[in-house]
């Protein structure tokens, strides 16, 4: 007989732990040859849901132009209505720029950045890094 236990820890936005474990257990024939042993038959589980729910935002990040201009555009489509932020670093990791996106289109003025390598990341209210896209200027 063979047994496959899966465990799974997750906390929610509550801060609650949860665990849940499940165990599958399967049995297969074998049959005994002059050289070792013959597995004949394995049964395989078919997929299936496992009933555990994304704990994180789905989001959706476009930014443009990309090489930036004077202005950034940034469009946010999320699952959720929970407040987001955006946080701008340059090659370096030095913050440039940080800011608030109330709406799915919020513009920026990046006039002031010198050329180089960016890295764009929109963060939750945890400051929880949930997308992050590269830009150059």
């Amino acid at each position: 007989m063979v047994c496959l236990t899966v465990t799974g820890t997750y906390t929610n936005t509550f801060g609650n732990v949860s665990t849940c474990t499940d165990t599958y257990c399967d049995s297969s024939s074998v049959q005994r040859m002059a050289a070792g042993f013959l597995m004949s038959q394995v049964n395989v589980i078919p997929l299936s849901v496992t009933g555990i729910t994304q704990t994180e935002k789905e989001i959706e990040l476009i930014a443009f132009p990309n090489p930036i201009a004077d202005e950034l555009t940034m469009e946010v489509t999320t699952t959720n209505d929970n407040e987001l932020t955006f946080v701008l670093v340059d090659a370096l990791g030095r913050l440039v720029l940080t800011g608030n996106l109330n709406d799915s289109k919020t513009t920026i003025n990046t006039s002031n950045l010198e050329k180089g390598f960016y890295s764009l990341s929109v963060t939750n209210e945890k400051g929880s890094s949930l997308k992050t896209i590269k830009l150059v200027k």
